[in-house]
């Protein structure tokens, strides 16, 4: 599933429910993998000002870094359901 559509289920989920809904950082996703997230934005700010700016980098960082904040929200709401 992807990222934003597993957000937006469990945000929907909670909402009709009015269940209680595990937090979820994406700051500590991003602090846990710092050397990586500096790495991607350094390459991508390197091509911002020239004709064909690389925003790949930057870009997968961040999106692998969503799928990362979904898998421990899914897992955190698995736990929560075993309970």
């Amino acid at each position: 599933m992807p990222a934003m559509s597993a957000a937006c289920a469990v945000r929907s989920n909670a909402s009709l429910s009015k269940a209680y809904v595990p937090y979820s950082s994406l700051e500590s996703v991003i602090e846990l993998n710092k050397e990586a997230y500096y790495l991607a934005l350094r390459q991508t700010q390197g091509t911002i000002r020239t004709e064909a700016p690389n925003w790949q980098p930057w870009l997968v960082f961040f999106l692998r870094s969503l799928a990362e904040q979904v898998r421990r929200l899914e897992k955190k709401v698995v736990s929560r359901d075993r309970l």
